[in-house]
């Protein structure tokens, strides 16, 4: 039994809550974005949060934290907390730790995507479908998230640790940032955007 055995179960068992999106084949080896191409297209709600990979939720009031606040605050569209990060079974210290709140738009922007946390993200839907199409073809998308969540108001945000990063994948960015040509093509493609960005 596999995560994709029990993402099958718990999509079964509440059809109306879980839309799962199966996939044959790994779209993005494929140059297919998951998220921002595959799944925030289909998302019926309000609110968009991420939770990928090895990282994993803590706070059993964590959304409900973060859209009372969005809810709350409707000039702003993206929401993040600090998060535990961990090295296999080692604690290392704490990630986006006392920042104030909003956070602004330009901070988040020059962070280079080290600001925010995956997996403490809520952005709303709208924030999400609205970017543009080429941020699906970037090397990360969560960072893209950031800037454009953030514009242009800023970012709310809660000092409570409420998620876990893990820095253990062996098939990570940062693993695949040793080779040169790859860091090359990454951090020009990051240039492009940016320059888009901030109109520079």
């Amino acid at each position: 039994w596999g995560p994709l055995s029990w993402t099958i179960i718990f999509g079964l068992g509440f059809p109306v809550t879980i839309l799962m999106l199966l996939q044959k084949e790994n779209q993005f080896i494929k140059g297919v974005n998951p998220l921002t191409d595959l799944l925030a297209p289909r998302a019926r709600g309000r609110y968009i949060a991420i939770c990928e990979g090895d990282d994993f939720w803590i706070d059993p009031g964590k959304l409900q934290r973060q859209v009372d606040l969005l809810d709350k605050s409707i000039e702003f569209g993206i929401c993040f907390h600090s998060a535990i990060q961990m090295l296999n079974d080692s604690r290392l210290p704490d990630l986006a730790i006392n920042y104030p709140s909003p956070v602004n738009a330009s901070q988040v922007i020059s962070s280079g995507g080290g600001l925010m946390p995956t997996a403490s993200i809520l952005v709303r839907r709208d924030q999400l479908t609205a970017m543009p199409k080429w941020v699906s073809k970037m090397p990360v998308s969560d960072y893209w998230i950031q800037c454009f969540g953030a514009l242009p108001h800023g970012a709310l945000y809660i000092s409570d640790a409420m998620s876990v990063y893990r820095r253990s994948s062996a098939s990570s960015l940062s693993k695949a940032m040793f080779n040169s040509a790859k860091r090359m093509d990454y951090q020009l493609k990051m240039i492009e955007g940016l320059a888009i960005v901030t109109g520079k």
